[in-house]
């Protein structure tokens, strides 16, 4: 039993991603093979190649399909293992941090004024009277 519990989100987002890393996986396999025949079929009868340049290109383009999908499967795998070793790093809006970056800055932050704000400030109303 493990000591740590996954809130229900986390473990709906993990699911999500999981499951769009094996739709890229799938898609990547299915489309590069489609790809790879058509692009045989127009080098043999468009461009004429022969059998050895041919298989050439054709097993370099199964190469990038088959690195693609180890970059996918590495994706995969790489949350499991360092899910628990790691902390999560989170972004927290800290107001000591914001402090130190507004000395380290050479102008001061001062806050910007809304574009709605500035045009709306520069008409006057019109009042037209009705007959």
């Amino acid at each position: 039993m493990r000591s740590r519990r996954h809130s229900g989100s986390a473990v709906l987002q993990l699911l999500r991603l999981v499951g769009g890393l094996i739709t890229m996986m799938v898609a990547t396999f299915v489309m590069g093979l489609f790809v790879i025949t058509i692009f045989m079929g127009v080098m043999k009868t468009v461009i004429h190649l022969d059998t050895g340049p041919m298989l050439a290109f054709t097993t370099l383009s199964f190469l990038i399909m088959l690195m693609l999908e180890g970059i996918f499967i590495r994706l995969l795998f790489r949350p499991l293992k360092h899910r628990d070793n790691e902390p999560r790093k989170t972004f927290q809006n800290n107001r000591a941090s914001t402090k130190e970056l507004e000395t380290e800055s050479r102008q001061p932050m001062e806050p910007i004024s809304s574009v709605t704000e500035h045009t709306t400030r520069a008409f006057d109303p019109i009042y037209s009277e009705r007959k």
